[in-house]
């Protein structure tokens, strides 16, 4: 298994960190580390390892009598903890794909469960062990040393499995709980922090897990179903002042609509709120994305996962399909009567074309035909061609 790491060393760093928290799983979210320089951190064995497993989904690795393959765990290192760096695991995850670009690396991860244990205290002291043993970025006698090791290692599965671990909401919540006590995401009358988590769910409760294509995660969306967006989140700094607020801002895309406003307010200390959504009905972009900002009370620095977002992909139904193939049908049907001459159509027996109960038949069944068509053509340019109009 391979094990990434997020510290405190810059607020870019920390923003990662609260995204990780934030973005539903299977969401993709992208990690950096620099290759080269003086203070590398990453070693070049572990990075020309690490560019292998892009090309496979599952790759491994024979390293002593350990197998390694693409799956990854994230994680936060408080590297202002005593005695020295503690190392907080977020999220299991799984690499999609790693490129060099100028002096860095990027890792591409699909986001899986949330994970923690449930006696920190013990666990975080054992982890520590392995996570030294396995060459992770270590202390220096300057806590902002930034040539402290590396930030990317091997090491067997360790985390994954042991007693005691849980995972999903119970693990949000003692993450949430562990990194609010560091340094890092302490909440002072300068700053404060803002845990959040979002999910998407249909009609009946069911969460929706996105799809990935070409290293996007795409929420594939039903055209007409109604969905929620639930957004759970901690607010530490409304335990000690009560008037504490942030503001959450979700930006939408034409084809996504949402039935509640853009924006909501967080005046409690744990808490979740729900937004409704549809797709914008006749829009004609598939794609489309929400975007999520956060702002504290007076402008205060916040931390939080500012400017995340999720994309969509809007489909229609089989249902939709089925229909306008009726339609179409039922639009070719009523023109080949309508075209038809009257004295050619069929009626009932013993009643002449050219009778005046047969031309009056006739003209009934071409007008009903015509009727139906216009019908037909209008509901069709309801449905494909309503923006044309």
């Amino acid at each position: 298994m391979w094990y990434i790491f997020n510290s405190a060393y810059r607020s870019l760093y920390l923003d990662n960190v609260m995204r990780t928290l934030f973005l539903p799983r299977g969401s993709v979210n992208d990690y950096r580390y620099k290759c080269t320089g003086d203070s590398p951190q990453i070693d070049a064995n572990t990075l020309n390892l690490l560019l292998k497993s892009r090309r496979i989904e599952i790759r491994r690795f024979f390293d002593s009598g350990s197998f390694y393959d693409n799956n990854v765990t994230i994680n936060f290192i408080d590297r202002y903890a005593d005695p020295g760096y503690i190392y907080h695991p977020l999220r299991l995850g799984k690499i999609l794909k790693v490129w060099i670009d100028s002096d860095y690396v990027y890792i591409r991860v699909k986001l899986g469960d949330y994970l923690y244990h449930s006696m920190p205290d013990i666990f975080l002291n054992n982890y520590r062990t392995r996570m030294l043993e396995a060459g992770a970025a270590r202390e220096q006698a300057d806590r902002g040393d930034r040539r402290d090791g590396s930030y990317v290692v091997r090491y067997d599965n360790y985390v994954a499995f042991i007693d005691g671990i849980v995972r999903d909401n119970k693990a949000w919540n003692l993450i949430v709980n562990m990194l609010d006590k560091t340094n890092s995401f302490i909440t002072d009358i300068e700053q404060q922090s803002f845990f959040s988590r979002i999910r998407l769910v249909e009609k009946r409760g069911n969460e929706i897990i996105p799809k990935i294509r070409s290293g996007i995660s795409l929420f594939r969306l039903k055209n007409g179903n109604l969905y929620k967006i639930i957004i759970s989140y901690r607010y530490p700094a409304h335990i000690s002042d009560r008037s504490a607020s942030v503001s959450i801002t979700t930006s939408s895309a034409d084809n996504i609509r949402l039935l509640s406003s853009e924006s909501i307010k967080a005046n409690g200390y744990s808490d979740y709120m729900e937004i409704p959504l549809v797709n914008s009905k006749y829009n004609d972009d598939s794609l489309g994305k929400l975007t999520f900002s956060f702002e504290g009370k007076d402008g205060i620095k916040l931390y939080s996962a500012n400017n995340s977002n999720i994309m969509f992909e809007v489909r229609q139904s089989l249902l939709y399909w089925v229909g306008l193939l009726i339609l179409i049908v039922l639009f070719g049907l009523s023109g080949a009567v309508v075209a038809t001459p009257i004295n050619a159509l069929p009626l009932a027996s013993g009643i002449a074309n050219e009778s005046i109960i047969g031309i009056s038949a006739s003209i009934w069944i071409k007008a009903t035909a015509a009727i139906i068509q216009a019908g037909v053509l209008i509901t069709l340019l309801k449905i494909i061609g309503k923006k044309a109009l």
